[in-house]
C-alpha cells in the first residue's frame, strides 16, 4: 500500500473491492434468477439435479477466482480463469433451465429460463469477447464484460418482468 491516510489506503484497494463487489452482484444476479424461476417448478429430474451439482461446483470457485484476479488484477490467466468459471455457470444455468423445462411440460422456458433468447446470446457473445480480448490484448477486458453482462441481464430481467 502507498497511501498512509484511510483514504488513501482504501483507494489502494479498489481492485480488490471491485472483484469482489463484482462476484457478489454476479452471483446476487444468479440467485435472483433461481428465486424468480424456481417458483414455477413443480418438477426436477436427475438431469437437473446433476446440472445443479455442477453449477454449484463452478460457483464454490468464485471466491478463489475472485481472490486470484484481486491480487492479479492484469494478470491475463487469472482473468481468463474467472471468465471460464462465469462461463461455466452460464452453461451450467443454461443447462438446468433445460433440464427443469424437459420435466414440466406446462412450462416453456428458453435458453435460460425466462430471459429471451436473445438476451442470453448476447450475454455469451460479450463474455467470450471478452475472454478472447483478455487473452490477447486487454487483461482486464473479463471483468469488463461480466460487468457489462450484469447490467445487459439486469434489464432483461426488467423487460421479462413488464411483458
Amino acid at each position: 500500500m502507498t497511501g498512509s491516510c484511510p483514504p488513501a489506503g482504501l483507494w489502494d484497494l479498489r481492485i480488490n473491492f471491485f472483484a469482489y463487489a463484482l462476484s457478489f452482484f454476479w452471483i446476487g444476479l444468479m440467485w435472483m434468477t433461481h428465486h424468480n424461476n424456481w417458483q414455477q417448478v413443480k418438477l426436477v429430474n436427475a438431469q437437473t439435479v446433476i446440472c445443479t451439482l455442477l453449477m454449484l461446483f463452478f460457483a464454490s470457485l468464485f471466491p478463489y477466482t475472485t481472490s486470484l484476479v484481486a491480487d492479479n488484477f492484469d494478470n491475463p490467466t487469472a482473468q481468463a480463469f474467472y471468465g471460464v468459471v462465469v462461463l461455466a455457470v452460464t452453461f451450467s444455468n443454461m443447462a438446468i433451465s433445460h433440464s427443469v423445462n424437459v420435466a414440466n411440460d406446462d412450462l416453456s422456458l428458453g435458453l435460460l429460463y425466462t430471459l429471451s433468447d436473445r438476451a442470453v446470446i448476447i450475454d455469451i457473445a460479450i463474455k467470450v469477447t471478452g475472454l478472447v480480448l483478455t487473452l490477447t490484448v486487454f487483461p482486464p477486458a473479463m471483468m469488463i464484460a461480466i460487468f457489462i453482462t450484469m447490467f445487459e441481464i439486469g434489464v432483461a430481467h426488467f423487460f421479462a418482468k413488464i411483458d
